[in-house]
């Protein structure tokens, strides 16, 4: 076990060594041009500087290693602000939202559009393959995986599939959810020790996957987080990481149950990584331990003091869910929570704010106060 740790904690302190997506310094000529020399697409990033999910995408996505890696290899990416130098090719391409991507081939002609970002890193490269490869088109995935073809794109591809038939309602639909979720089950409990250590199948560990450090997954990628070849482990150690910080955060917010047990120990592993080196989970290893005693006037009290000094993505992990940790029907308590969270407004990231309204307008309700 002291070996496993070990091993997890030199992965997890090199998390920043790996590659991230090379947008080059060019215009959109000089990308057509280096295209066609280098036998590749074009990806190009239409976005505006006010534009709150074009920021998150270049922060937190574009930097993944697994996203890295995919579009390095096969595009000339560009960046583009479509009310700059962007301004003229973002008119003759229809752009009317933010961010919008294009895929192009060296002579310009349009292969693949989507408007808006997808902060799932895996999710995001699937649907740009799926979107230039007629092979992944949806109703040919589908044929593909009935026929009884189990390639681990194709696996993952369905499963994407069916995650985003789920969220085409106004509802996420469950049922297809769990449906995606058994086909990625069944195929990682169908895999040899050697497929589910090859880099293949490093999507079967990703956060749209594997969500609870109590999957059988999970327990899998951290047992022999050693053994994955060097390739896979790129992607592996990332994984590792999200799955705890997420961990942590859900029982900050209240998604997850507080577990004495299970919150020590995920606080001893992020200390003994050296994950919290600059003190960033300082905050919330003392909202979670007073929230767990129990004191909500002691709780706002330190969300008052400390909330504004958290990280932005901390921030965005806990202000959209404080009707879950505010459980109350003392109306002055809600009224105190009320009034935190209007004062944060002026100073949160746009999405975040927009995440957090729901969260505003129901606390509002239960004090009678909504329309």
């Amino acid at each position: 076990m002291k070996k496993i740790i070990m091993t997890l904690c030199i992965l997890l302190g090199s998390l920043t060594l790996w590659g991230q997506t090379n947008f080059r310094s060019i215009n959109y000529a000089e990308a057509l041009k280096a295209a066609k020399t280098e036998n590749k697409l074009v990806f190009i990033d239409f976005y505006t500087t006010w534009c709150g999910p074009c920021k998150m995408m270049m922060k937190n996505v574009f930097p993944q290693p697994q996203v890295g890696d995919y579009f390095n290899n096969k595009y000339v990416c560009i960046k583009l602000d479509a009310e700059k130098e962007g301004k003229e090719l973002a008119k003759r391409l229809g752009v009317k939202a933010y961010p919008t991507f294009f895929v192009m081939d060296f002579e310009g002609k349009i292969k693949f559009k989507k408007e808006g970002g997808n902060f799932d890193g895996t999710k995001f490269v699937a649907e740009i393959e799926a979107g230039i490869n007629p092979n992944l088109t949806p109703e040919r995935v589908k044929e593909r995986y009935i026929a009884g073809e189990r390639t681990p794109e194709l696996v993952e591809s369905y499963a994407n599939l069916k995650l985003k038939e789920a969220r085409q309602g106004r509802r996420m639909n469950q049922e297809l959810v769990e449906e995606a979720m058994k086909v990625v089950s069944d195929y990682f409990n169908g895999l040899t020790e050697e497929q589910k250590l090859s880099a293949a199948n490093t999507f079967l560990y990703s956060y749209t996957f594997t969500q609870s450090i109590a999957d059988p997954k999970a327990e899998y990628m951290i047992a022999n987080i050693d053994k994955f070849d060097v390739e896979a482990k790129k992607n592996i150690e990332k994984y590792v990481s999200e799955l705890y910080q997420i961990e942590l955060q859900n029982i900050m917010n209240g998604t997850n149950p507080y577990d004495e047990v299970v919150y020590s120990n995920l606080k001893k592993l992020i200390i003994d990584c050296g994950m919290n080196k600059e003190g960033k989970w300082n905050i919330p290893f003392h909202l979670i331990e007073t929230h767990a005693s129990g004191d909500l006037n002691n709780y706002l009290t330190v969300c008052e003091n400390e909330f504004r000094q958290m990280p932005e993505e901390l921030k965005a992990a806990l202000f959209p869910y404080f009707h879950q940790t505010i459980n109350t029907k003392d109306k002055e308590i809600l009224k105190r929570t009320i009034r935190f969270m209007r004062a944060q407004l002026p100073d949160l990231h746009t999405s975040t704010i927009y995440f957090g309204i729901t969260s505003l307008m129901q606390l509002e309700k239960e004090m009678g106060t909504a329309e």
